[in-house]
């Protein structure tokens, strides 16, 4: 957990270092444009990552390189963007704006998670037949869920906030609209899976 937040705000960091968040306005023609980009640049991945691996790492080896990225900088160009710099910068509005949307969702997941728990704990402990040291081991578990919730939730709306600070609204109205798209387009069409937790769907 403490690698993952500090991972987390190394990257936060790193966004607004770089200034990635002053690019151009989020709109619905802009991550349609980036959609298509991303989706033609995943396509040929496999075949860059073919041509370098065949390298030696020689200075000869630097064509297959500047080649990659002028055909790189070409898809970027015809789904429309001025210059890779241009998709460079909405590549991480975007990808903030849907983290926040992603993190969002997983945070209510969680905090269903913590009610159905809870409930099904005090169904336990309401039962006559239940024993009484099966009840002491509940009422300990439960206590631990709810500690572990309080020590950890603050902290995660206050990188929730953050990534808030780094983003703005109109982007983020924006990328939720085109969410479902995004997603098809970062997963390669597969599809979101049902999520439960002690049979009861999220």
């Amino acid at each position: 957990m403490k690698i993952f937040k500090k991972a987390l705000l190394l990257l936060l960091a790193l966004f607004a270092s770089c200034g990635f968040f002053s690019g151009p306005k989020i709109t619905d023609e802009v991550v349609a444009n980036y959609i298509k980009a991303y989706t033609r640049l995943k396509e040929k991945g496999p075949e860059f990552v073919q041509r370098y691996a065949q390298g030696t790492g020689a200075p000869s080896d630097m064509g297959p390189g500047i080649e990659g990225y002028t055909e790189i900088e070409k898809i970027i160009k015809e789904s429309g963007f001025k210059s890779y710099k241009e998709f460079v910068e909405v590549n991480a509005k975007i990808g903030l704006a849907y983290s926040q949307i992603e993190g969002r969702q997983f945070m209510n997941e969680m905090d269903k998670m913590h009610s159905i728990g809870n409930e099904e704990i005090d169904k336990q402990l309401a039962d006559p037949q239940v024993p009484e040291e099966v009840k002491a081991q509940l009422r300990e578990t439960r206590q631990k869920m709810n500690d572990n919730l309080d020590k950890n939730k603050p902290w995660a709306e206050g990188v929730m906030k953050g990534a808030e600070i780094l983003g703005d609204k109109e982007t983020m109205e924006v990328v939720r609209r085109n969410a479902p798209a995004l997603r098809n387009a970062y997963t390669g069409g597969i599809a979101a899976p049902e999520r439960e937790f002690l049979g009861r769907k999220l």
